[in-house]
């Protein structure tokens, strides 16, 4: 315990210290805003993802994250954290603990539970805001925010780079993923890659803080069965809900953010409970798009 102490405060401290120079060069204009706020927010969700492995027990660090969403939750409510461009408050900041908190609990025992999810939301969810920043030139919006396809593409890179380079560190307590065949994995983590972009592309407000890590637990959740040969399976899956979201936007039976929403539910009744229990949403959905075409609505003129 004496030990985790040390740790703790040792990463505390850096992260503090990271925020409190980002927060100047932010307010001096030294540099852009938005780049200090996915600094920071590549920093401390690393270091939250990686102090699971440097302790051996992580009562302390649950009840650390508990007092730190307490207090991340009173400066963000008063204004004296990382106020966005646009004026509103970063409420982000406060929601990514409470799926960390969440993990901690659940899998203690289950480290890499904990590691992979906060690790995508580290690096791929940063990756798509810069990379989307910098180099797009058309964005859409599925809900409140702004996305590109080049951030949701640099979302998915991200997101295959960490599952291979930690498929290839082999680290203590993770599943022997170097066993499995290469392109196996590769069409696997491209699988679930394009679903977690899809989730992160629904984001607003902060909420795929929220959202990335509760969905990459799911996904992870899954992997062993989906690479011991189930793995054409969710590539069908994925292919059939891109027709699903594609005929249903083009043929305006949906918008953009429910024809999305409604491909990753289907595949997650698929996947979770069968495929037995998608003829019930299909039947009221396909219900609700004739009796829409049988007696379309009146509007006054």
């Amino acid at each position: 315990m004496e030990n985790d102490s040390v740790v703790l405060i040792v990463l505390g401290l850096a992260v503090l210290f990271l925020s409190a120079v980002l927060e100047i060069l932010s307010v001096k204009g030294i540099w852009p805003q938005w780049l200090c706020r996915k600094l920071l927010h590549i920093t401390a969700v690393s270091t939250c993802a990686l102090a699971p492995l440097l302790l051996n027990d992580l009562t302390l660090l649950r009840v650390l994250v508990l007092v730190a969403e307490v207090l991340l939750f009173f400066l963000v409510a008063r204004g004296k954290l990382f106020k966005e461009e646009r004026g509103r408050k970063s409420w982000g900041i406060v929601l990514f603990p409470l799926p960390y908190l969440l993990l901690l609990t659940i899998f203690p025992d289950q480290r890499w539970l904990i590691v992979l999810p906060m690790l995508i939301l580290a690096w791929s969810d940063a990756a798509a805001a810069i990379a989307g920043t910098l180099f797009a030139k058309r964005f859409f919006n599925l809900t409140a925010d702004p996305k590109s396809l080049v951030g949701s593409a640099a979302f998915i890179l991200c997101t295959v780079l960490i599952l291979l380079v930690i498929r290839q560190m082999e680290l203590p307590g993770f599943p022997l993923w170097s066993a499995v065949n290469f392109t196996t994995f590769v069409l696997v983590a491209l699988c679930i890659s394009t679903v977690l972009a899809a989730v992160e592309a629904l984001g607003a407000w902060g909420l795929d803080n929220l959202y990335i890590p509760l969905s990459a637990l799911l996904l992870l959740l899954r992997i062993d069965v989906w690479l011991n040969g189930n793995a054409p399976l969710l590539a069908l899956l994925l292919f059939a809900a891109t027709v699903f979201v594609f005929v249903t936007i083009k043929s305006k039976a949906l918008r953009e953010d429910g024809a999305i929403t409604a491909g990753l539910m289907g595949i997650s009744v698929v996947e979770f409970s069968g495929v037995v229990w998608l003829i019930l949403p299909l039947f009221f959905f396909g219900s609700s798009m004739l009796i829409g075409k049988l007696f379309p609505a009146k509007t006054n003129s």
